[in-house]
């Protein structure tokens, strides 16, 4: 699809984030009465959730002109959960 798209100026690219703390974690961990923050977060190299602003962040970067050269790539936002 990127190869076709690029070839009338339209970049495809993907996003893959990891574990990011939204309401939906926050509900659960409610009604879970656990801490699941603390728990997940310990699974992750650099020991924390993505917020939604990084997510968020990194869809505008990729979406601007910063990135124009970027065709076909899916970036990884797991904080290296997906290198170990």
């Amino acid at each position: 699809m990127a190869v076709e798209a690029i070839r009338k100026g339209i970049r495809v690219n993907a996003i893959a984030p990891g574990v990011t703390w939204t309401p939906r974690w926050e509900q659960q961990q409610a009604e879970l009465n656990i801490n699941l923050r603390e728990t997940v977060a310990k699974q992750v190299p650099n020991g924390r959730f993505a917020s939604p602003e990084e997510v968020a962040n990194a869809i505008f970067w990729l979406s601007s002109e910063q990135s124009s050269y970027i065709v076909g790539h899916t970036l990884v936002m797991d904080g290296g959960l997906s290198l170990s």
